[in-house]
């Protein structure tokens, strides 16, 4: 296995991608990855968050990238430096997305740089769409240029990488001249025996405990949740989330299923609930913060503003009887990653990457949310329907387990060294 030093987000930044790339890692050894990721300090004075998570080890991780814009080649060679023996065969492997690198000529510039050096580069393409109307081929062209990114960045590239078929298509009838380049590695995915095999009552026993006993939610949320003891009572059908808060996930639709829902099945009480930080404290994140705090209720609308820890997020999942999920824009989601380990039940919109993975994973998906209600009513009302959609999201999480994908990054590397 070649050594692969990936240039990305990584823990302690608070960041989706630094999630992704923890989890790929995980059981990969040590030897065969490094990492170089932004300095601290500059990446907090730019607007980013961290987290409690501790900082990795100076020998797998250089913290030393200081522009959130674009890498710098200079830095890059300073953490190929100080990461790698002189004789060590590596490539680099950058995580994209338009959040972490805004300047595409300033990307697609190092790019070009390393590439003359003779350093083999790999990108994954987090953020690539294939559904927009913008161009021909589906890419947004509107608030970012992806094709001209794509146009500046294959010439210097070894390989790009997609987590879906519709991207692959996309780029295939764009660039047919760099398909070859072109690979699909899915987005990884969870398993969670111990959770899988939990019953939902424990699920939300475990879960109640924690939200009352050891988070930082708000005393009067907290008696909110005692009073209406929503977790406790197995008559109660609740549908929720988690995860950052912002506008692009659409999480008001949640609140509004909700009502809907309840609607048709009068007899039954339904509950909507939401657990979640912003991940940058901006005025359109703190806006939208407002506007959700307003739907809040404490009755049957809980917005609940904490951060689910990653050993405490699955037994939420687990507690839900129906995971919803219906964002405005969505290429893949590292929510639905978790979600489809825990072997629950997923309703979502089929958009995108988010979209073509829920529907290979078997769940409730549609492109229209009245469509998405009947579906919605039609399997909680069947329990064998249930069991068949739980079954579906477990075989699809055993086969794009984060191992598996981890060992295609490393096929894939061992192959363009090679060549």
């Amino acid at each position: 296995m070649p050594l692969i030093i990936f240039v990305s987000t990584y823990q302690p930044l608070l960041c989706g991608i630094a999630d992704y790339l923890k989890f790929l890692l995980k059981n990969v050894p040590e030897e065969r990855w490094r990492v170089i990721t932004f300095d601290l300090e500059s990446y907090q004075a730019l607007g980013g968050r961290l987290t409690k998570e501790r900082k990795e080890s100076p020998r797998q991780v250089w913290y030393g990238i200081t522009n959130r814009r674009a890498p710098s080649v200079k830095e890059i060679l300073a953490g190929i430096k100080r990461l790698v023996k002189k004789e060590k065969k590596y490539l680099l492997w950058f995580q994209h997305t338009f959040g972490i690198w805004k300047n595409s000529r300033g990307f697609a510039k190092c790019l070009k740089e390393l590439n003359k050096l003779k350093i083999p580069t790999i990108v994954s393409l987090h953020t690539l769409h294939f559904q927009c109307k913008d161009t021909p081929w589906g890419f947004e062209n509107r608030k970012r240029n992806e094709y001209n990114l794509l146009k500046y960045i294959f010439p210097s590239v070894s390989a790009i990488t997609v987590f879906s078929q519709g991207a692959y298509l996309a780029i295939k009838k764009a660039f047919p001249q760099y398909i070859s380049k072109t690979h699909i590695i899915r987005h990884g995915i969870h398993f969670f025996p111990e959770i899988i095999k939990m019953p939902k009552r424990e699920a939300r026993r475990k879960i109640y405990q924690y939200l009352i006993e050891k988070s930082d939610l708000e005393e009067d949320k907290k008696n909110e949740l005692k009073k209406e003891n929503i977790f406790l009572n197995p008559e109660v059908l609740i549908i929720g989330n988690s995860g950052f808060i912002a506008p692009h996930k659409n999480i008001e639709k949640l609140f509004l299923l909700r009502d809907l829902l309840q609607k048709s099945l009068p007899d039954k009480k339904i509950v909507a609930i939401y657990a979640g930080i912003q991940r940058e404290k901006g005025k359109k994140e703190l806006k939208y913060t407002l506007k959700l705090r307003k739907l809040h209720n404490g009755f049957n609308k809980f917005f609940l503003e904490t951060w689910l820890p990653g050993e405490i997020l699955p037994i939420f999942q687990k507690a839900l009887d129906i995971n919803f999920y219906w964002p405005r824009l969505a290429t893949q989601s590292g929510i639905l990653a978790h979600i489809l380990g825990t072997g629950a039940l997923v309703a979502g919109r089929d958009i995108e990457g988010s979209g073509e993975m829920l529907r290979e994973a078997g769940q409730i998906v549609e492109k229209d949310f009245q469509k998405l209600i009947f579906k919605i009513k039609r399997i909680i009302s069947n329990p064998v329907l249930i069991r068949k959609a739980e079954k579906k999201a477990l075989n699809y999480a055993k086969e794009n387990s984060w191992e598996n994908q981890a060992l295609k990054h490393y096929q894939l590397a061992s192959y363009l060294i090679s060549h």
